[in-house]
């Protein structure tokens, strides 16, 4: 018969009942277990408790403080598993894992993880505070929240997850998939996406071998190989979330999203057949509960705020935002959007995927109404009588004369377009075969935008520059003696000098210099000669003089010009 730790150690006369009764009623209290307040109290320690119950239940025990598993044995049980059933897996001999369990005799647990592992299970005792101080330490602290919970539709709740996972790099997630639940899994790449470590993950998989780079802060970086198989059930699991049912070796794109108290989360997937095997794309992000930023603080200077606001003020018209990819440009447009919208009747967006909620704007997400061709949507889309319209991407040539006749036909127009250059992208549409006299007409203003690394305000300093840099900065700026910050690195911005994120914008809202641009087709070069005749500061401009006030450093505004 197996007894109560309490009389155990009462038989054993390793408490007195004056002593073993305090316990019990402070365990009463506190709702702790009996042998925790045991050694907290200091009546007895972990050996001391470890060494009865190795005699009640005649199975050695272990000090698990003496231990540290190696990682390949702590990936045999998904850490889950060992939260909840408090199991500790210790060694790896051959075909036996030896377990440290608090009730050896536990057939359950020791049957579950025969089948889980595939090994013989051989199971040692350790005292309940033993096997959470050593699940803590190899695990990291527990924290709460992300419990799982399906929603209606695609939208599902987080699995739990655990500080640890913030800690954890991205190839030893991908290493440890295969012991995890796929919703532990995800989790952990959410945690790790809103932490700032990457924006996409690409996968090209080719024959037997899969290849993950990713992408942070605009730019494609690192690489590794995770195993195959736990890569492609965790992307399968994301698809099946997505909503996607395609044959494999078909194109396919989904998204969903992901709920977790307040906050919301984005995810993105999409494949592509590639020579020799596919190319997919992970890309998760927080949706947001409108735009993050007002208006007024989007980075904008008071006299650019002031002549874009100006420019706003029409009922109909178009307003192009042309950038590359990653460029921040999502969220001036839904900041504008929400600045100006009470002035109309009906606003409508159409963009693909719907990552932030727009309260008073009807959405439209092209990407969930498959049958429909994007641009066959946008012409359905101005048969609604919208007086306001932004629209996510008219980068090509159809999706263009479809905005320019929507802002003609009396709405306006707040469009996006993928391109190195507003300017480029102009030339590029008259090229297509777009009318330039039709654009002239239709466009009233065209910004620009980057997004540049803000320096970490902890461990930026000034510093003199370089005669040479000190004459690039006055020929840009004007200024005689202009200082510059840099930032070596520290805790607050895990030693990257980097800290978030600003945007830098150009700006033209001036009709007749638009016409004139336009009219005469003029390239980018062409553009920035013309500006600085006419005194019109460009995106350069613009990010010299953050560099100045010490908000970037000097090297990204290189990268504008």
């Amino acid at each position: 018969m197996v007894k109560k730790l309490g009389e155990l150690l009462l038989e054993h006369g390793l408490l007195t009942p004056g002593q073993l009764k305090e316990a019990m009623v402070e365990q009463e209290h506190t709702g702790a277990k009996l042998g925790d307040v045991i050694i907290r109290r200091g009546l007895l320690k972990v050996e001391d408790i470890e060494e009865v119950l190795s005699r009640q239940f005649a199975t050695p025990s272990l000090n698990l403080a003496n231990y540290m598993p190696s990682p390949e044995v702590l990936s045999l049980i998904p850490e889950w598993y060992v939260r909840e059933n408090l199991v500790v897996p210790v060694s790896l001999k051959e075909k036996t894992l030896t377990i440290a369990v608090a009730d050896p005799r536990d057939f359950r647990i020791i049957d579950e993880l025969g089948f889980m592992t595939g090994k013989r299970i051989s199971p040692v005792v350790a005292a309940i505070y033993s096997l959470k101080e050593a699940i803590n330490g190899f695990y990291g602290e527990p924290t709460d929240g992300f419990e799982e919970e399906l929603e209606e539709g695609k939208e599902v709740k987080l699995a739990r997850s655990y500080k640890s996972y913030a800690d954890i790099k991205l190839p030893e997630i991908f290493s440890g998939i295969g012991s995890l639940p796929k919703k532990d899994a995800l989790n952990a790449l959410l945690k790790s996406a809103d932490s700032g470590r990457f924006s996409h993950l690409h996968f090209f998989r080719n024959g037997s071998q899969i290849t993950v780079k990713i992408r942070r802060s605009g730019r494609l970086e690192g690489s590794f190989k995770p195993p195959v198989h736990p890569a492609m059930d965790l992307l399968q699991f994301i698809k099946s979330k997505a909503g996607v049912l395609t044959r494999e070796g078909d194109p396919f794109k989904g998204t969903f999203r992901i709920h977790h108290g307040e906050v919301w989360f984005s995810v993105s997937i999409s494949g592509m057949p590639v020579e020799g095997g596919e190319h997919i794309v992970l890309e998760l992000s927080r949706a947001k509960n409108g735009p993050d930023l007002p208006l007024k603080d989007l980075g904008m200077t008071s006299k650019m705020l002031a002549a874009y606001r100006g420019s706003l003020k029409r009922d109909y018209g178009l307003f192009l935002y042309v950038a590359p990819i990653l460029s921040g440009t999502t969220t001036t447009m839904h900041a504008t959007l929400n600045d100006v919208k009470s002035r109309f009747g009906l606003a409508m967006a159409y963009e693909a995927p719907v990552k932030d909620f727009l309260e008073g704007v009807i959405q439209i997400d092209p990407s969930q109404t498959p049958h429909l061709d994007p641009v066959e949507g946008l012409r359905v889309l101005l048969s609604q009588d919208a007086d306001l319209i932004l629209i996510g991407d008219i980068s090509s040539p159809e999706a263009m004369r479809a905005a320019i006749q929507a802002s003609l036909g009396g709405a306006l127009v707040l469009a996006r377009a993928k391109d190195t250059s507003p300017f480029n992208y102009i030339l590029r549409m008259a090229r297509a075969g777009i009318s330039p006299t039709l654009m002239a007409s239709a466009i009233v203003g065209i910004m620009g935008q980057r997004l540049l690394d803000r320096l970490c305000p902890h461990c930026s300093r000034d510093y003199v520059p370089t005669t040479r840099v000190k004459e690039e900065l006055q020929e840009i700026t004007g200024l005689s003696s202009p200082q510059l910050m840099r930032a070596s690195g520290c805790k607050e911005c895990a030693k990257t000098g980097k800290l978030g994120k600003i945007a830098t914008f150009e700006l033209i809202t001036n009709t007749k210099l638009l016409q004139k641009i336009i009219m005469e087709e003029m390239d980018d070069a062409k553009v920035r000669e013309l500006a600085a005749r006419e005194g019109i500061n460009l995106i350069h401009y613009d990010a010299a003089t953050k560099a100045v006030e010490g908000l970037v450093s000097f090297e990204q505004v290189k990268g504008t010009i």
